[in-house]
């Protein structure tokens, strides 16, 4: 008898009733199930999402709340120093937090401080987020640093990488991981391969400080382009003029500018004879032409025998400024015009003391100043339009010592003398804009302090599928 193949006997009883059992058809494939499934899922997601029509543009950022802020003072060692911190938001009292531990009071119109020499960091939370302000003070000599908040992006120009004309970039990183900045380094024949300042590392929480004589020496003036490529973090750069063996060291910290314009006002001339000079930084690929002109209280001028200046790409240049602001009469600033965005420092050292100057920014909103006890005048102009500016300069405790409201115009200054004891000033627009510093003084040395508009909103950006 001839049997049949294995493949074409009759199945067993047994299996024939368990195919009945389960419908006589085989269990789906949990791969083929899984790859049918998943794009439809996705496609009933997306539809979830709002998308933005054919053809649309994105809107504006939307305004929100500020509920946290985060700003940073620069360490200071060797002198009598204090950090102050106040609000410019109205009827504030709350807490602000000193290097993630210690609670630090703050009230509207008053000045806290607290006596820190190493770099400190402040948070405020809730009602002491927005419109927080500080400074570093340190006395005597008299020197000061404006706090400020993390910035992936920054410029210093007029520093120094020699033995009398030295400076420390710091870095300090107030979170908890790790920071990478990328430093360029730029001097009067273009960019500097400086590989050393690539990749710097700040470890949470702390502070890094690069020596620039020590790391990359070299003469004349530089500018440095300090860029957070991950993480946060704060620089500050402190400048030194060592006379080698001829007299103290002067220090003082070269303010931040943030962003490069064609249009710069740096407000603050300290009185006396010395060193004047002005250093113009160009970030672009092209030559660009500068014209300096002098800012008094009744005039803006270009000054007879300055030409204009000529800055390399990638470069910076340098104008010595020192025999013509003698007898120009009493200059409250310098304006740069430039044919491409530019930076700018003016160096002052007069009887061994030196005060650094840089551009200040159009102020649009109420703003306040920490400053130094002692002789200062706060310096205007910059008006985009004729208008008024109320000030009120406070003692620590937050009495009134004197205030004002007084009509500006463009293309002209105003010198105001602030009250000895004030250690606040606090300002407001009326119809302009304005640029605006406080130039203090106290025994035989200066320092120059510009205003900036606090922080009091974040900015929450468009972002829909579908917009360009």
């Amino acid at each position: 008898m001839t049997s049949l193949p294995p493949s074409s006997q009759p199945a067993s009883p047994g299996r024939r009733s368990a195919r009945r059992a389960t419908g006589g058809a085989r269990r789906p494939d949990l791969t083929v199930v899984l790859g049918v499934l998943l794009p439809v899922a996705t496609l009933g997601i997306a539809s979830l999402v709002t998308a933005a029509p054919p053809g649309a543009t994105p809107r504006p950022p939307e305004r929100s709340a500020l509920t946290t802020s985060t700003l940073v003072c620069p360490s200071a060692t060797e002198r009598t120093t204090q950090v102050g911190v106040a609000s410019t938001e109205p009827e504030v009292s709350g807490e602000v937090t000193v290097g993630g531990a210690e609670p630090l009071a703050v009230a509207s119109g008053s000045v806290a401080e607290t006596d820190r020499d190493d770099a400190v960091v402040l948070s405020g939370a809730d009602t002491t987020a927005p419109g927080l302000v500080a400074s570093r003070i340190v006395a005597p000599p008299l020197a000061a640093a404006g706090c400020a908040a993390p910035d992936a992006d920054v410029w210093f120009t007029g520093v120094g990488a020699a033995a009398r004309r030295a400076s420390v970039l710091e870095l300090v990183n107030p979170d908890a991981g790790a920071a990478v900045v990328d430093v360029s380094l730029h001097s009067g024949r273009g960019i500097v391969d400086a590989p050393e300042l690539r990749g710097l590392t700040v470890p949470g929480g702390e502070t890094l400080r690069v020596d620039l004589a020590e790391r990359v020496p070299r003469r004349g003036e530089l500018a440095l382009h300090v860029v957070t490529a991950r993480g946060r973090a704060t620089a500050f750069v402190e400048s030194r003029d060592d006379p080698l063996g001829r007299g103290g060291v002067s220090r003082d910290w070269v303010p931040a500018q943030t962003t490069p314009a064609e249009d710069l006002l740096l407000l603050g001339v300290p009185d006396g004879a010395g060193e004047r000079t002005l250093t113009i930084a160009n970030p672009g690929d092209d030559e660009v032409r500068a014209q300096v002109r002098f800012v008094t209280d009744d005039s803006v001028f270009a000054p007879d025998g300055l030409e204009e200046v000529r800055v390399p790409a990638q470069g910076v240049a340098r104008v010595a400024l020192a025999g013509l602001l003698t007898g120009a009469g009493d200059v409250l600033g310098l304006g740069v015009e430039a044919s491409g965005p530019v930076t700018a420092t003016l160096r002052s050292v007069a009887d061994g003391d030196l005060a650094l100057t840089v551009p200040g920014s159009p102020l649009e909103d109420p703003t306040a100043l920490v400053v130094p006890a002692g002789e200062k005048r706060l310096l205007l102009a910059g008006a985009d339009s004729t208008g008024a500016v109320s000030y009120v300069a406070r003692s620590a405790d937050g009495e009134k010592l004197a205030g004002d409201r007084v009509e500006i115009a463009p293309d002209r200054g105003l010198s105001i003398k602030l009250p000895r004891g004030a250690v606040l000033v606090e300002l407001t627009q009326h119809g302009t804009t304005v640029v605006g510093a406080v130039l203090a003084a106290a025994a035989g040395s200066s320092t120059v302090l510009p205003l900036s508009t606090p922080q009091r909103e974040l900015l929450v950006p468009d972002v829909r599928p579908g917009l360009p």
